[in-house]
C-alpha cells in the first residue's frame, strides 16, 4: 500500500469514527421531557333500595268495623351510591271481598305529595276506592328536588291510610282485603 492510500484510509477511518460519535453522543444534546398518569381505575356505583319494614306489611288491621280509619308509615331509602332517575310504586295483586267500602290513600310525607288516589301536591284530599277496579301501577314518586331523581341516601316517609265506610253494608262482615306494595328504583 502506498502512503497516499494509507493516508486516504486513515482519513476515511477518522471520518467514520467522527460520524459514529456524532450519532451516539449527539442524542444527549437534545432536550427531552416526560410525564405519566399511572394507576387509572374505574369503579361502578350501586343501586339499592331499603325500607323500614322489609318483607312485612305496612299495616295490618283486624276486627275493623264501619267508620274505622287508620294507617301506618314506611320509610323507603335509596341506600345505594348512585342516584335513582325514577322511583315507582306499584300495588301487587289485590284480593278484596270487602268491596268499595274499603278505601285507601298514600301520602309522601317527605315531599308533601299525595301518591294515591290522585297525584298532587299537598295532602290527599280524599280516600280512593281500593277494590281492585283501580290499580296503583308505576306511580312516579318525586325526589326531594322536585324531579323524579332520588339522590344517593335520599329517604322518604310514606303514610298509607285506610278507611272503612261508616255506611258499610251488613254483608261486609267477616270479609278481607290483602295486597302488596312494591317500590321500584331505576337509574
Amino acid at each position: 500500500m502506498t502512503p497516499k492510500h494509507m493516508k486516504k484510509m486513515a482519513i476515511s477511518a477518522l471520518a467514520l469514527g467522527a460520524a459514529s460519535a456524532a450519532v451516539i453522543f449527539g442524542s444527549f444534546a437534545s432536550w427531552t421531557a416526560q410525564t405519566a398518569n399511572p394507576g387509572n381505575s374505574i369503579t361502578t356505583g350501586t343501586l339499592t333500595m331499603t325500607n323500614s319494614k322489609p318483607a312485612a306489611a305496612v299495616f295490618t288491621a283486624t276486627g275493623i268495623k264501619p267508620g274505622d280509619t287508620n294507617g301506618s308509615t314506611v320509610v323507603v331509602t335509596n341506600s345505594g351510591s348512585t342516584p335513582m332517575s325514577t322511583v315507582k310504586l306499584t300495588q301487587g295483586t289485590i284480593t278484596n271481598t270487602v268491596g268499595t267500602d274499603l278505601t285507601l290513600k298514600i301520602h309522601d310525607d317527605t315531599t308533601n305529595r299525595c301518591i294515591w288516589p290522585t297525584q298532587a301536591a299537598g295532602a290527599c284530599a280524599a280516600f280512593g276506592v281500593w277494590d281492585g277496579s283501580a290499580t296503583l301501577t308505576n306511580f312516579n314518586v318525586q325526589g326531594t328536588g322536585g324531579t323524579s331523581t332520588w339522590a344517593a341516601a335520599e329517604a322518604h316517609t310514606f303514610t298509607a291510610s285506610w278507611d272503612f265506610a261508616l255506611a258499610a253494608a251488613n254483608a261486609t262482615q267477616s270479609k278481607a282485603a290483602a295486597f302488596g306494595l312494591t317500590w321500584d328504583g331505576a337509574q
